[in-house]
């Protein structure tokens, strides 16, 4: 029986503390901007040199001497899924490698062109290149797709300005 005096009360409750909250969350919003937490790294290693567009005009892009693998496509990680979906290459080479017009290719002509300013030096450095959006920097490159690229048991190969294949690997 007292329930029934109270349900009116309590239901009223409800909806007066569910406006509330919406009505903090809606000024919360509108004054309050998110800013995207980007990794960033402090400094620039001696193994990756990375020049930002506008300060200087693009390196002259390097073809690697014959038998030479410059760079190895070491792993591909979360692929099919956009927010963890990362390439890992490596640098082997002994010299400085400039990536301008290099490119990384499926078989279904997604196809990713490294920056014209972007130079890689010896020491088998891993850099990743990453699928989704995000900030380039000297050990990670974003591509700004908006949906997975590669998938399982997919040939990914590292092509020169020349487009020939300088490494494959086929996505585990």
């Amino acid at each position: 029986m007292k329930l029934k005096r109270s349900l009116p009360f309590i239901l009223l409750n409800i909806l007066v503390s569910a406006t509330t909250t919406l009505l903090v969350i809606f000024i919360w919003d509108s004054t309050h901007t998110v800013t995207p937490i980007t990794s960033s790294v402090e400094t620039t290693p001696s193994a990756i040199t990375q020049i930002s567009p506008g300060s200087l005009a693009a390196c002259n892009p390097s073809i690697p001497n014959e038998g030479e693998e410059p760079v190895v496509i070491q792993n591909i990680l979360g692929a099919g899924d956009i927010t963890r979906e990362v390439v890992e290459l490596r640098r082997t080479g002994s010299e400085t490698l400039c990536l301008n017009g290099w490119s990384l290719r499926d078989a279904d002509n997604n196809e990713y062109e490294f920056p014209r300013y972007y130079q890689l030096y010896s020491d088998g450095v891993v850099f990743r290149l990453y699928t989704r959006s995000g900030t380039d920097t000297a050990l990670e490159l974003y591509w700004g797709q908006g949906y997975p690229v590669w998938s399982t048991g997919e040939e990914l190969s590292l092509r020169d300005p020349d487009g020939n294949v300088q490494a494959t690997f086929t996505v585990p």
